[in-house]
């Protein structure tokens, strides 16, 4: 029998303490999503005894039981469309992984909905915006190849993300997030100090959550920083990704 399984890859505090949002994907065991389980596709009440109940447990070991939510689905026909930062770590320790990185981006450029807009920015101990927030996916591939040739470096990845943070329209109504590809190493933001880019987790969490930016980093390689990237998450209501595997030369 297979087992459902649900993990939670959004939580939206913006309105507490009336309410909290939170984004979830439920799978079976065998990896594939699930759909149908709530409204439009079943009855509130239906839904209830799929989601019988949330538990919160405090840092005391105490848990409060919640029944008083409600569940709905989102599909294509009703998501919202997205305004999506891509950072990238081109640091000396990501030498290994640059390549398939380039990879995957040409793929998540050329694949994006037509109604998200999307930016590109990169970050060694330097900070380079390949393309402020676009939507129309052959300009965006274009800027994107002209200009992704650079040096490896150091890395400033407080400043970078904050570069990347920039590209978004603080009067967009659209959701916003950043997703940050990196092994979370740091050690030349302060170099940015005088131009104003953040220089902490602090600072950053603090210009990302007045944008309204979710940051959702992606952890490479098997030296991430973990704690430097799950702290940046819990302060920003992301989800932190790590893929682990041994670099290749």
């Amino acid at each position: 029998m297979r087992r459902l399984t649900i993990d939670i890859f959004e939580v939206d505090r913006t309105a507490l303490p009336k309410q909290m949002k939170i984004r979830l994907i439920v799978a079976d065991s065998l990896g594939n999503f699930i759909r149908g389980l709530s409204p439009p596709d079943l009855s509130e009440a239906q839904a209830k005894k799929i989601f019988m109940e949330i538990i919160e447990k405090g840092e005391d070991g105490k848990s409060n039981y919640m029944t008083d939510f409600k569940v709905s689905e989102i599909n294509e026909k009703i998501a919202e469309p997205y305004d999506i930062a891509l950072c990238l770590d081109y640091s000396g320790s990501m030498s290994g992984y640059i390549s398939d990185l380039e990879k995957a981006i040409n793929k998540v450029v050329n694949t994006k909905d037509d109604r998200d807009f999307m930016s590109i920015v990169r970050f060694n101990h330097d900070l380079f915006t390949d393309t402020r927030l676009k939507k129309n996916n052959e300009e965006l591939t274009k800027q994107w190849v002209e200009r992704k040739k650079i040096a490896l470096g150091g890395t400033a990845l407080y400043a970078g993300a904050d570069e990347a943070l920039a590209s978004f329209n603080s009067i967009s109504s659209n959701q916003k997030v950043l997703f940050l590809l990196t092994d979370g190493q740091e050690n030349s933001s302060l170099v940015h100090l005088a131009s104003g880019r953040a220089c902490s987790v602090q600072k950053l969490a603090q210009k990302a959550r007045k944008l309204g930016v979710k940051i959702f980093p992606i952890g490479l390689g098997g030296g991430v920083n973990e704690k430097l990237l799950i702290d940046l998450v819990w302060l920003t209501d992301g989800k932190a990704i790590f893929r682990y595997e041994k670099q290749r030369r």
